[in-house]
């Protein structure tokens, strides 16, 4: 919340922080909270965290309030005491939420659950050269889902009372007895799409394996030992659109078209848009076989650092790949890193990368004194940062 004079104070995240801490404990997660973090505590705090990902059984839960900026593709989380005055500081100076996915991933742990309130203006926009808003949308690990407090590329309200507008209806529909997370998620993007005038609309990414409920005792509620299901390239699309079919909500259809263009039902899910969400009953089809492509990166200059950011598989040239979406980053010294999003479909691709040299810096910076911060001995499951 304090981030002082030169980027503003918000109101609203420290109280979503500690609200959303106390009902995780009531819930009988183990829980650390962060508020007011500068950036070393927060990589630490996000470290431990991940690392207790690895106790069985272990489900998590990670959430953020407060600014978070996108800058090529990729959402940073900001710290107090960021020191941003281009889009090139950006990296050095706040947090990659690519770190919180990466340790889930690492740790291979049966559910995960990331929500980023954290979909505000950019305080840092008029020195940024592109316009960017909001956050861009992330590809979760297996078995996660993420919680965007607005759909990619918007922002949201800050809200007027103790908590943000969206903390306050999702901390309503966690504590609501009998609701799978998925239903407490659908529950809180209706309400806040209504208490905007359709203005805001949160949005979900993932698919996770098996059931949860925040709430221990609600009915029908079963411990469910998760395992992941044998390798199917449409099996994220055919679960995602199993637990939407049956919505009268336009906006859910919309949702997966966003995340599945040339899906197996994306004819049917305009028909639901256009009919107002109205049922639909069609025969299914079988889902057709996907096949594989090589994608080949050409550099100039060449030998440049070749990272695919979504998949776990180090790139090699000609590797071959299931057709999607693949977020590219090529990096050389003395160079402008450069990063995008290439669409593999059912034939090789060549891609090639020009990327543009950094000018000399005519001055010297001399190196920041960053304070060391205060040692937390809380430990949790779940962490709350702000």
């Amino acid at each position: 919340s304090n981030y002082g004079k030169d980027i503003g104070a918000l109101k609203n995240p420290v109280n979503d922080a500690e609200d959303m801490s106390a009902l995780l404990r009531k819930k009988e997660f183990k829980v650390t909270t962060l508020t007011n973090a500068n950036r070393r505590q927060m990589k630490q705090g996000i470290a431990k965290f991940t690392k207790q990902l690895n106790e069985k059984n272990a489900v998590g839960l990670f959430f953020y309030a407060g600014h978070g900026v996108e800058v090529g593709g990729r959402n940073f989380l900001i710290p107090l005491g960021a020191s941003i005055e281009g889009e090139g500081d950006v990296e050095f100076e706040a947090v990659d939420a690519g770190r919180v996915m990466g340790g889930m991933e690492y740790a291979g742990n049966n559910l995960n659950m990331v929500i980023l309130d954290a979909c505000r203006n950019n305080p840092f926009a008029r020195s940024f050269r592109s316009a960017s808003r909001g956050l861009a949308e992330m590809n979760p690990p297996k078995g996660s889902l993420i919680l965007y407090a607005t759909s990619p590329g918007d922002v949201a309200s800050d809200g007027k009372g103790r908590n943000g507008l969206f903390t306050q209806h999702l901390l309503k529909a966690m504590n609501k007895p009998g609701l799978t997370v998925e239903k407490v998620f659908k529950t809180t993007a209706i309400k806040v799409y209504k208490a905007t005038n359709k203005k805001q609309l949160p949005w979900q990414s993932g698919v996770m394996l098996g059931d949860f409920y925040f709430t221990v005792n609600a009915p029908n509620a079963e411990t469910v030992n998760i395992t992941q299901p044998a390798e199917n390239s449409n099996q994220a699309e055919l679960m995602f659109w199993e637990s939407i079919k049956n919505e009268t909500f336009p906006d859910f259809f919309r949702s997966y078209l966003a995340q599945f263009p040339k899906g197996i039902y994306a004819q049917l899910a305009k028909i639901k848009i256009q009919l107002d969400g109205s049922r639909v009953v069609v025969e299914s089809s079988e889902p057709k076989k996907q096949t594989i492509a090589r994608l080949s990166i050409k550099t100039s200059p060449e030998q440049a650092k070749i990272r695919i950011l979504n998949i776990v598989p180090k790139y090699q040239q000609g590797m071959t790949l299931k057709p999607g979406r693949y977020h590219i980053e090529v990096r050389h010294t003395g160079y402008k890193y450069h990063t995008v999003w290439i669409t593999l479909e059912n034939k090789d691709l060549t891609y090639s990368v020009v990327l543009e040299e950094k000018q000399q810096a005519s001055n010297i910076t001399q190196p920041r004194t960053v304070p060391r911060p205060q040692k937390n001995d809380n430990s949790g499951i779940a962490m709350v940062t702000v």
